[in-house]
């Protein structure tokens, strides 16, 4: 999806896209300020040029040896939001964040709209709802033959750079283990 989307987005274009990976194992990272951090980080960088309000408070804030705050990012992104007629961002695996309700209030409350696409498990959808109230929900959820199918697509299939490199038991391991870690998830 990040790949079709980028073909409609060019630095200096009008539509931003952002997307962030959620991983579990980086919980004390992926702050809220962190990640709304990382998507101004990646819609400045389609931007020909940074607006000069971004510019005078990141420089004021490196000056005071002070990270960015929460009310910083909100506000940064917004003046980044400003300068695209369209933004999209993406969030994978939402459901790993931990603070995925106050990501979602800043994501709700922010004056600039946004297109956003969340793929997480069963067990998020309805906090999405609740804060995302006016979004369309469409749910889809990967049926275990269609992972099947991708993952002996890439093992052994002609996207496999080294076919031999494995033998069947390893890759029926492989198979079994990916299918069950991606029971109940969302797109």
């Amino acid at each position: 999806m990040i790949d079709k989307l980028g073909e409609h987005v060019a630095q200096g274009s009008k539509i931003g896209l952002a997307y962030i990976y959620c991983d579990y194992r980086d919980q004390k990272e992926q702050t809220t300020e962190n990640v709304l951090g990382a998507v101004l980080k990646q819609l400045l960088g389609l931007l020909s040029e940074i607006p000069e309000a971004v510019s005078k408070l990141y420089a004021e804030r490196v000056s005071q040896g002070k990270p960015l705050s929460l009310t910083d990012a909100v506000d940064l992104l917004g003046i980044a939001c400003a300068q695209f007629s369209k933004i999209y961002v993406c969030l994978d695996a939402f459901d790993e964040l931990e603070n995925l309700r106050g990501l979602l209030k800043q994501l709700r409350d922010s004056p600039h709209s946004m297109q956003i696409f969340i793929t997480g498990r069963h067990h998020v959808q309805a906090t999405v709802q609740e804060y995302l109230t006016e979004g369309q929900t469409i749910c889809i959820e990967a049926h275990e033959s269609d992972i099947q199918r991708f993952i002996e697509h890439e093992i052994g299939g002609p996207n496999d750079i080294e076919p031999r490199a494995m033998d069947e038991r390893l890759r029926k391991d492989i198979l079994e283990e990916v299918v069950n870690s991606a029971e109940g998830v969302l797109v």
